[in-house]
């Protein structure tokens, strides 16, 4: 991932973005919500992106954060990286159970964008989330409606790329996708060019618990056509996941997920874009 590549794929996202923070319990349900403004500014000065974020009260108006800072793109920043599509991730390197931990992740689609920031304190076993829904100011853009389980079900073919921590070079390939229903378990089929991979969950509402393997991973279906995939418990000695997904139009999907290894290391970035078939 060169610099002027990531710097050409950082302004997709420049202009002034309206929207909302919403901090959700542990079963996805907003407890909190906040009016935001985000400016996204080119510099004058060579690949610098000036980002001002305010914050405000719900009920009152008043101004509650303001954040000001600039990026700079004039070296590779291992933490966060940007895709051709505009849709970024940043996070953690290593996982330690002594410190904080966790990613945000960020899609964007024409005049909407959809952030969500997975956060474990020390000690924790589940992740406070945020989610971050934005639309450019003046246009119509409007939100998709909350995710569901028969959204999600059918053949879904796409396109991955993973970027990777160290020389091994960045890899495009296509996938599918196969969802089903039986009942309270919802199966997937996930193939790729080298094998495919078949799981299984129970449905509790909109909560998704893989729990037949030693990672128990959860997945909330959450609003704005969004979904957080986590570990119940992030394993010590065992390779783990983070995943955000956006359904932002009835059949177009985009996924971002974080690997790590056996030892915490954060060892790939991937952006999947995926379509519903007829």
């Amino acid at each position: 991932m060169g610099t002027s590549e990531q710097w050409d794929y950082c302004k997709l996202n420049l202009g002034e973005w309206r929207g909302s923070f919403a901090q959700l319990s542990p079963t996805g349900e907003i407890v909190r919500e906040s009016p935001s403004l985000l400016q996204l500014k080119e510099r004058n000065d060579a690949r610098q992106v000036q980002l001002e974020l305010e914050v405000f009260d719900a009920l009152t108006g008043t101004r509650e954060r303001h954040i000001e800072f600039a990026i700079a793109f004039d070296n590779v920043d291992p933490k966060l990286a940007f895709f051709e599509t505009g849709a970024f991730v940043q996070g953690s390197l290593q996982f330690s159970p002594l410190a904080e931990f966790g990613a945000e992740f960020g899609f964007i689609a024409g005049d909407r964008r959809h952030r969500q920031v997975q956060l474990y304190k020390p000690g924790a076993q589940l992740p406070r989330i945020t989610t971050i829904r934005e639309y450019r100011v003046g246009s119509n853009a409007s939100e998709q409606p909350a995710l569901t389980i028969e959204a999600l079900l059918g053949d879904w073919q796409g396109e991955a790329i993973t970027h990777y921590v160290g020389d091994r070079p960045t890899e495009r390939y296509s996938t599918q996708l196969q969802v089903s229903r039986d009942g309270d378990r919802l199966w997937q089929t996930t193939r790729f060019p080298t094998g495919e991979m078949t799981s299984s969950a129970r449905i509790q509402d909109r909560t998704l618990l893989f729990d037949e393997s030693a990672n128990a991973v959860q997945v909330l279906l959450l609003e704005d056509g969004s979904s957080a995939t986590v570990p119940l418990a992030i394993p010590r000695v065992r390779s783990f996941f983070l995943e955000a997904g956006w359904l932002h139009a009835p059949t177009q999907r985009q996924r971002l997920i974080r690997r790590y290894g056996d030892r915490g290391n954060l060892e790939s970035i991937t952006l999947v874009v995926e379509t519903k078939q007829a």
